[in-house]
């Protein structure tokens, strides 16, 4: 998902690119709008899934710290599941791509978490 997600982000990035050279926008000036459309694309806010129902929260927390500033931290019962899911805002969408990209599927209390962009 990550991938088709980034391949869309390139095109909407090319598509602005080629936008802003048609408006004669100086090249300083289209870098920059294409940074803050990718960042803004990309997203802060991930969510976590497959979380077992006794969890240690802080445990979760302090791994996800290793990537960067958090935020905001709420965690949820997954309803008809046996299972919970955290929503976790980084300060930047930087940190949270890292996450999700080292995280994904990683073992976390003997089940493998599922982690994206939200």
């Amino acid at each position: 998902m990550l991938q088709m997600q980034s391949i869309a982000i390139i095109c909407l990035g090319v598509a602005v690119v080629c936008l802003c050279t048609a408006q004669r926008g100086s090249p300083t000036d289209i870098d920059q709008l294409v940074v803050d459309i990718l960042e803004r694309a990309l997203g802060e806010e991930i969510r976590i899934k497959n979380l077992v129902s006794d969890f240690n929260e802080d445990s979760l927390r302090s791994l996800l710290e290793l990537y960067g500033t958090i935020t905001s931290f709420k965690v949820y019962d997954d309803s008809g599941t046996q299972f919970k899911y955290a929503q976790v805002k980084f300060s930047n969408s930087q940190d949270a791509a890292d996450a999700v990209a080292d995280l994904n599927r990683a073992m976390f209390m003997g089940q493998p978490m599922v982690i994206s962009v939200y």
